[in-house]
């Protein structure tokens, strides 16, 4: 297993496909997701601050409880009448 969020991953927390895009997504999540921005734009994305301590049959499995909530966010967000 990687050290780092493959791009598959990346895109489903985020919701884009593209680096700016997806930059930006990581910087709102909350709570906080921590990551760099490479000179090619990538955002490379620690996989360990999404997997649990609590049991060893968790361990390795994502949490994707932020992008849930990140979904949630952007949609709310679109359907609010201006």
């Amino acid at each position: 297993m990687s050290f780092w969020l493959t791009d598959d991953e990346i895109t489903e927390l985020t919701g884009f496909k593209q680096n700016p895009r997806r930059v930006r997504a990581l910087a709102e999540l909350r709570p906080k997701v921590l990551f760099r921005v490479r000179s090619d734009g990538l955002p490379p994305v620690d996989r360990e601050q999404f997997q649990g301590q609590s049991s060893s049959a968790q361990r390795g499995k994502i949490n994707w409880d932020a992008a849930d909530e990140m979904s949630k966010r952007r949609t709310n967000a679109f359907l609010r009448p201006k």
